[in-house]
């Protein structure tokens, strides 16, 4: 069994025109409850779009890199973040 990563993602909804991040073990499991309805926070929002995607070998990495994406008080961080040569995510 491979080692245990940290996910940090950002996701996109046009529909509401917001962004939402996020931290899992299992990211496409976790998409995919964003899409089917089955998280109160993203559900009004479907469809949502991976933007960012971000793995760290421990968890305490991840939490902090996580509140620095959600404590940015505009969308610089992310847009930042997004554009980063640590994303995971090609942009199109």
């Amino acid at each position: 069994m491979g080692e245990r990563l940290f996910t940090i993602y950002v996701l996109y909804s046009a529909t509401v025109d917001r962004y939402f991040a996020g931290q899992t073990t299992q990211f496409e499991k976790q998409l995919q409850r964003h899409n089917g309805g089955k998280n109160s926070h993203t559900k009004s929002g479907i469809p949502w779009k991976a933007v960012l995607k971000e793995r760290y070998a421990s968890k305490k990495e991840a939490d902090i890199r996580l509140e620095e994406l959600r404590g940015s008080s505009d969308r610089s961080e992310l847009v930042r973040a997004i554009r980063s040569v640590r994303n995971e995510i090609q942009s199109e």
